[in-house]
């Protein structure tokens, strides 16, 4: 069988079951802690009803999608070991958002676009995986005092705590590629300072369909 042939196939495969029918997303719901619900697709928080309260991230989701919370009346979220990227605007405009909680061996690399633009944190302690936040992360979030970081420096865009004054970043003793405790970095000023013990936090797995 040529390659031409075999890859045409393999492509027909993919794209149709074994029914003739085209291979639907897989999709899931699940509940919020008060009231309303958020959408899993092909792994990735893709958005939400009316979710409010906290919010438990089942294991295996990679991603958070754009705008998936965006405005939600949420109070907590706890982010599990699997999510690699949270995405352009994922918690924009969650002004009761307090707490962000990542499960031990965290995963992630990317922190997107105005992902916590006004949120109400007042702390966040950001994964030693992360590589990459992108510009305006925190614009706008007014109670933003501290930022830990548990790795070596990341790229951090531009703006990242746009028009928010005063955030601490505190880097170990140990990181690379930060500026000198005391200057400026993104409007952040360098402090050297360990993150708070975060609250041990149980793995959850998907219940609803």
């Amino acid at each position: 069988m040529s390659y031409r042939v075999l890859t045409m196939l393999l492509i027909s495969i993919m794209l149709l079951g074994l029914n003739g029918n085209v291979v639907q997303a897989a999709t899931t719901t699940e509940a919020c802690s008060i009231s309303g619900t958020f959408t899993i697709t092909d792994n990735e928080v893709t958005g939400n009803n009316s979710c409010t309260g906290t919010v438990m991230i089942p294991a295996g989701v990679t991603s958070i999608g754009d705008l998936a919370f965006g405005s939600a009346a949420i109070t907590a979220i706890t982010i599990p070991a699997s999510v690699t990227s949270i995405k352009t605007g994922s918690f924009s405009g969650t002004r009761t958002l307090t707490s962000v909680t990542f499960v031990a061996g965290s995963q992630l690399t990317s922190i997107g676009f105005c992902s916590f633009c006004e949120v109400g944190l007042t702390t966040i302690t950001i994964p030693a995986s992360v590589t990459s936040i992108g510009n305006s992360a925190f614009g706008g979030a007014s109670a933003l005092r501290s930022i830990y970081f548990l790795g070596n420096k990341p790229n951090i865009g531009p703006d990242v705590v746009q028009n928010v004054t005063g955030v601490i970043a505190y880097i170990l003793p140990t990181a690379t590629g930060y500026p000198a405790a005391g200057s400026l970095m993104e409007g952040l000023t360098i402090a050297v300072g360990t993150a708070p013990t975060p609250t041990r936090t149980a793995t959850v797995t998907r219940t609803s369909t």
